[in-house]
């Protein structure tokens, strides 16, 4: 079962990482983890897990997120970069994503924002 940190950080057990990556195909142009087991009614990977001794769905990049990195800060989401619509919703790996407000997100999202390609 996974474990919740005092800072909301979320960490998977042994078991449950091993399912995790299992369901994750690297690819190496791009460097995105790429989910194989089922996505979310948006199309992102979707994980299931055991937190607080109940079942829990999260996206898969959350997951990494969390698990990797940390708990998403208070007043942001958690936005993909540098990467177009049909990459970002397979994509799980924690380094493609970063805290942004839901505005950025939205910006980032239709291509308005600096930097992001389309």
């Amino acid at each position: 079962m996974a474990t919740r940190l005092e800072s909301g950080r979320i960490l998977l057990n042994e078991v449950e990482l091993r399912g995790f990556y299992g369901s994750c195909v690297v690819d190496l142009e791009t460097g995105c983890w790429n989910w194989t087991g089922p996505p979310n009614a948006q199309g992102y990977g979707l994980f299931y897990f055991r937190l607080d001794d109940k079942p829990k769905q999260l996206p898969a990049y959350v997951v990494a997120y969390n698990h990797f990195v940390g708990a998403v800060p208070v007043g942001k989401e958690l936005g993909h970069y540098n990467l177009s619509d049909e990459t970002a919703d397979k994509c799980a790996f924690y380094e493609h994503v970063r805290p942004v407000t839901h505005t950025e997100n939205m910006a980032e999202a239709y291509g308005h924002a600096p930097g992001f390609c389309k």
